[in-house]
């Protein structure tokens, strides 16, 4: 089961014009709702971005609803990286943690994003849940991929997991990570085995693992 045998996964994070070494999370997220059968409505939020990743990380980093969630959650991450921001103009820094890459704030603010930029009523695109194995392949075999974190070798990494089949899950990488390089190719994914997903699992190892998934738009 795949949902896109051609491939979805245009948005190459490396391509961004904001942050683009800790962009997995709004690459991945984007790169997960087209796969989900979704078509992006037109907006005119900062169109000196061309791409929607970019118009997304801006919009996490910059709308004061995200940033006074972030503060009421996590006021001691949020704080830090208040600090830090007052010395990068990107915005982020090695010792402190921006929104767009805390996965309850990139799922409220993806909803608002859409929502306030697209003009209609409230409209629910995507939420966050725990899901173990079992129930992601529900969810792809629904047509709705799934956004999660994983741990590779180290490396705190964001990817979409589009398909399965008998061997494992179909993932897409936004970066290009060493540590898929040997995985099997199919089409734009990487097969990652079911024993190794659950393995690299953020927390590692974790089977009931807290994901974005997607919502059926009418």
């Amino acid at each position: 089961m795949n949902l896109d045998p051609n491939g979805v996964c245009k948005y190459n994070q490396l391509k961004g014009a904001i942050s683009p070494e800790v962009s997995c999370n709004v690459n991945a997220i984007c790169c997960g709702f087209e796969a989900s059968g979704n078509k992006w409505p037109t907006t005119n939020y900062h169109n000196e971005f061309t791409r929607v990743p970019d118009k997304l990380i801006y919009f996490l980093r910059h709308e004061p609803m995200i940033l006074e969630m972030y503060k009421f959650m996590y006021a001691t991450d949020y704080n830090k990286w208040m600090k830090d921001r007052k010395k990068d103009k990107d915005l982020y820094s090695d010792n402190s943690i921006p929104p767009n890459e805390v996965l309850k704030l990139l799922c409220i603010g993806f909803n608002l994003f859409l929502n306030l930029y697209n003009g209609d009523e409230y409209t629910n695109y995507c939420s966050l849940k725990r899901m173990n194995l079992d129930e992601i392949k529900k969810s792809i075999d629904n047509g709705k991929a799934v956004v999660s974190s994983f741990n590779l070798n180290g490396f705190g990494h964001i990817m979409t997991t589009v398909g399965y089949n008998a061997e494992g899950f179909l993932v897409e990488d936004s970066y290009g990570m060493n540590y898929l390089k040997n995985h099997k190719d199919i089409a734009a994914a990487k097969l990652i085995p079911f024993d190794e997903y659950k393995k690299i699992s953020k927390p590692t190892g974790l089977d009931n693992k807290l994901v974005i998934t997607y919502s059926s738009i009418s």
